[in-house]
């Protein structure tokens, strides 16, 4: 999987396309893209405004038609907790990656073993 293609995005609080976008945004182009997982306009977080995520996340309905799994694969959802409160998403690409965006470092990959040791990841949910 070719991943160097979404550094040039540039983060946009709300942006849902390559001109911009915010985490939520670039899942669900990775996931259209990489994994022919369509997710039209991210239903799945309940809209597009960062308190609709939010109270989405909270009340544990953020991810429609997701189910938890422990065995991250390909295409599965990081929901990742940043302040102690899960809301931030990436997507699980390949040997323990996962492609996020965020306001400071823009595209980026963390690993996942990284988040758990740092306690920032709140689950893992496949589409």
């Amino acid at each position: 999987m070719d991943i160097e293609k979404y550094f040039a995005i540039q983060y946009k609080e709300g942006g849902r396309d390559e001109t911009g976008c915010d985490c939520y945004g670039l899942a669900r182009i990775v996931l259209e893209r990489e994994f022919g997982k369509k997710v039209n306009a991210l239903d799945w977080l309940n809209g597009g405004t960062f308190e609709a995520q939010e109270a989405a996340i909270a009340e544990g309905r953020a991810l429609v038609k997701c189910e938890k799994v422990t065995d991250p694969m390909p295409g599965d959802i990081a929901l990742m907790r940043v302040c102690g409160r899960p809301c931030h998403v990436g997507v699980f690409i390949e040997k323990g990656k996962v492609i996020q965006i965020n306001r400071r470092d823009g595209v980026g990959v963390v690993y996942l073993s990284e988040l758990v040791r740092k306690g920032k990841l709140e689950g893992v949910y496949r589409v």
